[in-house]
């Protein structure tokens, strides 16, 4: 009985010092931040845990996983699958412990050329084209660049938006993305713009008549009578 007092306050206190040396206090999701493009796509997200000095450690557990936004993404078993553009939070429960990464959702829905939808430019002119990616939710995507292509190359040439207009007659200048485009109607005048330089040689080539001299021309009404 003696042995029996003497050894049950210290398998009390390994016990003790076991579980709070061992054990999670805290917890995280990792990545914290995840950004999905096309719908149904996935992504796996991953609980850690640590322990009260920031090491990482195991847990037995459970890990309860929930989307804030289920239109947007689901989760489970750590699985995110994206739905439709927006934002979620995913969240992770282990006993009273909770953390939870955000979920960026774009899948692209269309794509917007901004200005009118016919441009006329003259021969040997040009025109800046901005075109924007806009996801499902209408909401602009950055970080993308379209393609640019012209529908006659001989009537306008289009580079990175950059429009060059070639020749008298019309076309369409488009932008697309992920099978998804927009164009404008390019119509191209027959006046080419007359250059700095032009302007000069005919305005050299444009002599004045000579002005008489004031004294000749009393003269000539003095020996009119």
């Amino acid at each position: 009985m003696k042995l029996v007092k003497i050894l049950f306050p210290v398998l009390v206190l390994s016990l003790v010092m076991i579980g709070c040396g061992g054990g999670p206090a805290s917890m995280s999701i990792s990545p914290s931040t995840v950004k999905l493009e096309k719908a149904d796509a996935t992504a796996t997200l991953v609980a850690k845990f640590m322990d009260a000095e920031g090491a990482e450690t195991k847990f037995g557990g459970v890990v309860t996983w929930a989307s804030s936004n289920e239109n947007v993404a689901t989760v489970s078993g750590g699985i995110v699958t994206a739905k439709n553009s927006g934002t979620a939070t995913i969240s992770a429960t282990a006993g009273e412990m909770s953390a939870s990464a955000t979920v960026t959702v774009q899948i692209p829905g269309s794509v917007k050329i901004s200005g009118s939808s016919t441009v006329t430019l003259e021969m040997g002119a040009s025109t800046k084209l901005t075109a924007t990616i806009l996801d499902t939710a209408g909401k602009a995507i950055t970080g993308k660049a379209v393609n640019w292509s012209t529908g006659n190359g001989s009537v306008a040439t289009v580079a990175n938006g950059s429009v060059t207009a070639n020749a008298e007659g019309s076309t369409f200048i488009t932008a697309s993305y992920a099978g998804l485009k927009d164009e404008v109607k390019i119509v191209v005048s027959g006046k080419k713009p007359v250059e700095a330089k032009e302007l000069k040689m005919k305005k050299k080539k444009k002599k004045k008549k000579p002005v008489k001299p004031a004294k000749k021309l009393k003269m000539k009404k003095k020996k009119k009578k």
